[in-house]
């Protein structure tokens, strides 16, 4: 498990780290932060540090000083960006096109107007639609018969690119109808071309991670349309977003989703955007940009976190004219605060309110986005991109939003019939399930009985690891196995905090996946053997390079023991020597039911 402290380590973690401790306090006292100051005094095992799976962890080269202090960061949003256009378009004496404005304007003119903006917050996302590339010939063009004359191709020079990096964008978006104009050769070219200037990009499998002011966002790109909007089977549209969600959750304190979806020409988002929305933030994202409509539509605020559903377009060379409606756009921006304890505050986003070009009252396009000066128009667009509850939203869009359409929560009957108890299943297995027990961090049981419950093939491949354990006379104790959803939550409600227990609003731990185990060697008689560190214990011992452990005898156990286990089909955690997960285990969910899933012995 890594969610938890231990009372008394705590004690002797900061005798170890007296020096430190009393250098946290002056830091304590500087910024004034009094209600933390006492929360140490009345329960400073709140304060060990943990890295829980499947959530915000902080970095492991952060020391015990830096991770108390509270960072933020300010970060930006802006539409779809075209750098470039379609081959065909032509100039005509109202509107240029991108291309022939290119010939006498530098990379600096495109943004001028919001580049004191986009360069002094901390991070701007963006969706890049379009392909970079040196030779449009050298790419086969993308038949696209279904959209008839409405078919489009857009491709811009790579020095293009320097329109994004000198007018402060920092991560584009490059999952979108338009990324595969020219197939995957112009998709790869764009993708060098960022790489190469420095820009970070997402797109279908590809993410991002940056590191700015102490605070690791993460980013995905997803695209519900498909490539070249020729769709996308749900199911595995699904199950791809929460696969890379899972993978990238536990490496960033923040985690935004760009995603291209709905409708073009439309003010508010279609029933399937709302559930997607929906399920990306029940997954453990904290905030989704969406672009396609070509037009600003309100954002969302759902379980504390938020859901813009368009920011329209922003420097868009695909349109040489604009009209009242494509011409408002927008800067969407975030305060986002990480406290001492790993909890990230999202405060309510502004927005300053921008023409796609350098004047709205044109109607050619001179692809120079502005802040708007006229107050009506303003506020025209702050309204098009207000924060709404569900309830407001429903009433918006003209329809009640179904409940967990795509059952991402209760899974009360998935892989039905595969939970076993596993000391029936696997014959010699010991337990001593700690959390049935008030030996445990807050020194009180959190379980209605001691089995321990694991998915069937789990369980399977712990039969030859028990085995291969008997030949050098031990046996595997288990401390943790299934852990029941409303533990979680207890655990949850009793420290909320995401650095120890881990969020159940963001997505369970696998051990509630019922593929996890916490566990130890014992002798043949189940009597736990010498190791580094008891159950949870946070310190530095209980990391898997052992530098800081001085007992022979206990680096050689822990070590017999991953290599069994790994040896198996079971993964480390990096920071808990106990804890393993079935590398295997990822297609399952959490067991909300157990009775519905569980099997009775020998089958």
């Amino acid at each position: 498990m890594k969610d938890t402290g231990r009372l008394k380590k705590w004690r002797e973690y900061m005798d170890k780290r007296d020096h430190r401790f009393r250098l946290f306090m002056v830091l304590i006292i500087l910024i004034g932060v009094c209600g933390l100051s006492e929360s140490l005094q009345n329960n400073p095992a709140a304060f060990e540090p943990s890295f829980p799976e499947s959530l915000a962890v902080l970095p492991h080269e952060l020391d015990q000083e830096q991770v108390l202090v509270t960072r933020s960061m300010k970060i930006s949003a802006v539409g779809d960006c075209t750098l470039g256009c379609d081959d065909r378009y032509a100039s005509s004496s109202v509107a240029k096109t991108f291309f022939d404005l290119a010939k006498t304007k530098d990379e600096t003119y495109y943004l001028a107007n919001v580049a004191h903006i986009l360069c002094n917050d901390d991070l701007t996302f963006a969706n890049l639609e379009g392909v970079l590339t040196a030779d449009t010939h050298q790419h086969a063009l993308e038949p696209k018969p279904e959209q008839g004359n409405n078919a489009y191709w857009f491709y811009g020079a790579p020095n293009y690119v320097d329109i994004l990096k000198k007018g402060g964008i920092d991560i584009v978006n490059i999952a979108n109808n338009h990324s595969h104009d020219y197939q995957d050769g112009g998709y790869a070219e764009t993708a060098a071309i960022l790489a190469e200037a420095g820009i970070a990009y997402t797109g279908y499998d590809e993410q991002a991670l940056v590191t700015v002011n102490g605070i690791r966002v993460g980013s995905i790109g997803l695209n519900l349309l498909g490539k070249n909007e020729r769709g996308v089977d749900i199911e595995e549209f699904l199950d791809n977003a929460a696969a890379q969600i899972e993978a990238l959750r536990p490496e960033c304190d923040l985690l935004v989703v760009q995603i291209h979806w709905g409708d073009e020409g439309v003010k508010t988002p279609n029933l399937r955007q709302v559930n997607v929305g929906h399920f990306l933030i029940d997954k453990g994202v904290d905030v989704v940009l969406g672009h396609h409509s070509h037009m600003l539509q309100p954002t969302e605020i759902y379980k504390d976190r938020y859901i813009v559903y368009s920011l329209g377009n922003f420097c868009f060379g695909g349109n040489q004219s604009v009209n009242s409606d494509t011409k408002l756009t927008g800067i969407w921006q975030l305060d986002v605060t990480v406290d001492g304890r790993g909890r990230v505050t999202l405060a309510a986003p502004e927005v300053i309110p921008c023409s796609v070009n350098s004047n709205p009252s044109m109607v050619a396009n001179d692809y120079q986005p502005t802040p708007i000066e006229d107050a009506a128009l303003a506020q025209n667009a702050v309204e098009r991109l207000a924060v709404l509850t569900t309830e407001e939203l429903q009433n918006r869009v003209g329809q009640e939003f179904p409940e967990n359409p795509y059952n991402y929560a209760p899974l009360t009957t998935q892989n039905a019939g595969n939970m076993v108890e596993a000391l029936q299943y696997v014959p010699g297995l010991k337990k001593d399930i700690r959390y049935y027990t008030d030996r445990n961090f807050l020194q009180q049981p959190f379980y209605d009985s001691d089995k321990a419950y694991l998915r069937k093939s789990t369980a399977e491949k712990l039969k030859g690891v028990v085995a291969e354990l008997k030949e050098h006379n031990l046996s595997l104790l288990i401390w943790d196995a299934y852990r029941p959803p409303e533990a979680q939550w207890k655990m949850w409600e009793a420290v909320l905090d995401p650095r120890y227990i881990a969020d159940p609003n963001k997505g369970y731990s696998r051990h509630s996946y019922g593929t996890t185990i916490d566990a130890t060697l014992a002798d043949a008689n189940g009597l736990a053997v010498e190791m580094p560190t008891d159950f949870d214990d946070f310190s530095v011992l209980a990391n898997h390079d052992l530098g800081n452990v001085e007992s022979e005898e206990a680096r050689k156990n822990v070590q017999l023991l991953r290599q069994v286990m790994e040896k198996h089909g079971f993964e480390i955690y990096y920071n808990e020597w106990w804890h393993y997960q079935d590398a295997g285990g990822g297609g399952y969910g959490p067991v909300l039911d157990l009775s519905a899933v569980l099997e009775k012995p020998g089958i």
